[in-house]
């Protein structure tokens, strides 16, 4: 008869590794929408989030949102995007999924590369305030300012110091956050649309 531990070892063959926490997490998905004019150009869309939001009114994001129950990260990119520039599905063509995200506050987020084909900028104004384009060769010159964030583990109050070595004077790490500025006239991107744009630039130039 096998033990648990046998079980266990046969379970975990051919399997990838299990991130311990990601249960917790919500999940995302967002498209990284490029626009094809001219003669193999493109240019990136950015969407600014409707003022009357409850989550993050007036900032810049990619087109995106909460994964829903049955659905793939890929479909849900698919799906909002959809939604939020009122086009049909046959005009979004996702291309890659180059990234995935886990911020420091339990979220992940699967991040598409797509084409989207014939659009004439319409755009959801339950959801939308506006959107706009920044041409693909002008990422290259586009420089952000960049900015440090500390990161520290602060425990509630009934945190059980006394089961711990040092008690309250335990050294808890900290960490450290990088938080990309682009400003693009006259509009500021920062936040997670920052980050994930400064990985683009990365990625595309700056080998």
């Amino acid at each position: 008869m096998k033990s648990h531990l046998d079980a266990y070892l046969a379970s975990l063959k051919n399997k990838p590794p299990q991130i311990i926490g990601e249960g917790s997490w919500k999940h995302y998905a967002v498209l990284l929408p490029l626009i094809p004019y001219g003669k193999g150009e493109f240019s990136l869309l950015f969407e600014v989030r409707a003022s009357h939001l409850k989550t993050q009114p007036g900032e810049i994001s990619f087109p995106g949102g909460a994964i829903e129950e049955g659905e793939s990260s890929r479909d849900a990119a698919h799906r909002e995007t959809c939604e939020e520039l009122l086009v049909s599905p046959n005009q979004v063509q996702i291309l890659a999924q180059p990234y995935t995200y886990v911020s420091s506050y339990g979220r992940k987020i699967d991040c598409f590369l797509g084409l989207l084909k014939g659009y004439e900028g319409t755009f959801s104004k339950e959801e939308v305030e506006e959107v706009f384009t920044i041409p693909w060769k002008a990422l290259e010159d586009l420089e952000p300012t960049i900015y440090q964030s500390r990161v520290k583990e602060i425990p509630e109050d009934d945190f059980p110091y006394e089961d711990i070595p040092g008690g309250k004077d335990y050294p808890f790490i900290e960490g450290e956050s990088e938080t990309p500025f682009y400003y693009w006239e006259g509009r500021t991107i920062w936040g997670l649309t920052g980050r994930i744009l400064r990985q683009v630039q990365k990625d595309l130039f700056r080998q």
